[in-house]
């Protein structure tokens, strides 16, 4: 993404801006108070700035995720602020590591709708993936080797 200048970044992470920096696009920070152990912002200057701006497409991360609860955050703030941003977006992506599909390590989630997509990586099984798009999520699955695909469950 950092080469192209079409784009506007919105994000609450310190480690975006950072990668970003140099980019030639236009990038904005959605301030707020520092969560260190994440080092992104949350709190409600993060959450009253993301209810006055709508989103082409919103990349969520997750420490866990299953289909019966949806994405699943050390803490309530977290969960607040991406389902803020996937209410103010047209496409929602979940972005998630095959290991943690099916696990929810902490007890704050934000539920998943029909139509969003989930991503993960190659190390995915059918098993792991069938809830999720049993409950109508999109799913993509990401190489390894960088290509990505399609998998229908």
């Amino acid at each position: 993404m950092a080469h192209r200048s079409d784009l506007t970044i919105v994000t609450t992470a310190i480690t975006v801006l950072h990668e970003l920096a140099g980019a030639d696009l236009r990038v904005e920070c959605l301030g707020g108070a520092l969560r260190q152990l994440s080092q992104g912002f949350v709190g409600p200057l993060t959450e009253a700035a993301l209810e006055r701006r709508t989103f082409d497409r919103a990349f969520l991360g997750a420490d866990g995720v299953t289909a019966e609860h949806g994405i699943c955050e050390a803490e309530l703030e977290q969960t607040r602020l991406k389902e803020l941003m996937a209410r103010r977006a047209d496409h929602v992506y979940v972005l998630v590591h095959a290991e943690k599909l099916g696990h929810r390590p902490f007890r704050a989630h934000t539920p998943l709708s029909p139509g969003w997509t989930l991503v993960t990586d190659d190390s995915a099984t059918r098993s792991s993936t069938a809830p999720f798009h049993a409950r109508g999520l999109n799913l993509v699955v990401a190489a390894t080797t960088s290509t990505t695909t399609d998998q229908a469950g």
